[in-house]
């Protein structure tokens, strides 16, 4: 009789501990995963991310420092603000995307470690049209005053010199994606120019590559085709450190693109919005 109840008071015991651990199982992922969520809703919509942590205990993570798994789905926190007359827009947040990192360390509060990251996110034609903006605004401005090439007087190529004053006289005022094609169509001062760009994964970075450029349907001089190229490639290629573009896809009203990256701290997530927004 004795051990039949020192039997039913251990299964008790062990029964009431799961329940503990279940409860606090799930009062963590709920904690975490709201404080996580509520730290990345969209300013614009008042819509949160959704947090989730797979099948491995979180509990367990919590006591050893170490997250197995997180996924995070944001959604588009972009506001773009139209500049005054000649200044170019101004771009706060980031575009949507899904993430997940593996063996997430957390054990150095001030800098932690995803093992592992995954992001898959879309750049919208508006968004892009933005950073491109911004980018020829500031490539103008640079140039301004500054010679080609160290070259004065008469030996100034009068080539070079007429796509330096086109680039500084053009603005981009359109983009469109072209998922057919795989390409980037960009319409130049409301339409009287036009420029194809492939975007391309290239040593881990988002680079785009004219396929043709001309201006009221005469082909535009090399220097104007390749500033604006870069004027694309510059900003969208500072992903951050740990991290390069694993692929890149031409889809219906923007382009979606994949980032991998190893021991990737949490920082450089930060720091690659920053990039793109600065």
């Amino acid at each position: 009789m004795r051990t039949s109840k020192l039997g039913k008071t251990l299964l008790g015991i062990i029964v009431g501990v799961i329940v503990l651990l279940l409860v606090a199982e799930f009062g963590l992922r709920w904690y975490i995963g709201k404080q996580l969520g509520d730290q990345m809703q969209a300013s614009s919509t008042g819509e949160k991310a959704s947090v989730s942590f797979g099948a491995s205990p979180l509990i367990l993570g919590m006591a050893t420092g170490k997250i197995p798994e997180v996924t995070v789905d944001s959604p588009s926190t972009v506001t773009i603000t139209a500049g005054t007359a000649g200044e170019a827009p101004t771009i706060t947040g980031q575009p949507e995307s899904h993430v997940t990192m593996k063996d997430l360390d957390f054990a150095a509060n001030d800098n932690a470690t995803a093992g592992s990251v995954d992001m898959v996110t879309t750049m919208t034609d508006e968004y892009l049209l933005a950073v491109v903006q911004r980018q020829m605004a500031d490539n103008n401005s640079g140039a301004t005053g500054t010679t080609l090439n160290g070259a004065t007087g008469d030996q100034l190529d009068l080539g070079a010199l007429a796509g330096q004053l086109i680039q500084q006289l053009v603005t981009v005022t359109g983009i469109t994606s072209d998922p057919a094609n795989g390409t980037v169509d960009v319409q130049i001062t409301n339409g009287a120019a036009a420029l194809t760009l492939r975007p391309q994964a290239q040593d881990g970075k988002l680079t785009f590559t004219a396929e043709n450029a001309s201006i009221f349907g005469v082909s535009l001089p090399t220097e104007v085709s390749d500033a604006l190229t870069q004027g694309f490639s510059q900003k969208l290629q500072e992903i951050g450190p740990g991290l390069s573009l694993a692929d890149v896809t031409v889809v219906d009203g923007g382009v979606k693109i994949h980032v991998v990256g190893t021991n990737v701290p949490l920082s450089s997530l930060e720091d690659a919005e920053q990039a793109a927004n600065s």
